[in-house]
């Protein structure tokens, strides 16, 4: 009974392990199309800039517009998600000021 536990930990930890993986996976490979699709027209002081998550999906399929074949949908998705997630882990300067003001 014993052995039978450790093995099923040991299959979820390594089960999560492979997640977070393909997350980091997932995550630099979102950058990288980020860089690529956005570098395009843009410049880096520009694209770095923080966006209020509100408007990212709204800037997205902006940006969409102009050319429909520069970026798919799927590709549209993806930039979405890394640039939220870069608004989540970075905020923007008026909210970082809140924070350290509480």
């Amino acid at each position: 009974m014993l052995l039978r536990s450790i093995v099923l930990l040991l299959s979820v930890l390594l089960l999560f392990a492979r997640l977070l993986g393909q997350t980091n996976t997932d995550q630099a490979a979102a950058e990288r199309l980020f860089r690529q699709k956005c570098f395009r027209c843009h410049d880096a002081s520009l694209t770095l800039r923080p966006v209020p998550p509100a408007r990212i999906d709204s800037l997205v399929c902006a940006m969409r517009r102009y050319d429909t074949l520069w970026i798919n949908t799927r590709e549209a998705d993806m930039i979405t998600r890394f640039m939220k997630q870069r608004a989540h882990n970075s905020p923007l300067p008026s909210q970082s000021k809140k924070r350290s003001t509480q």
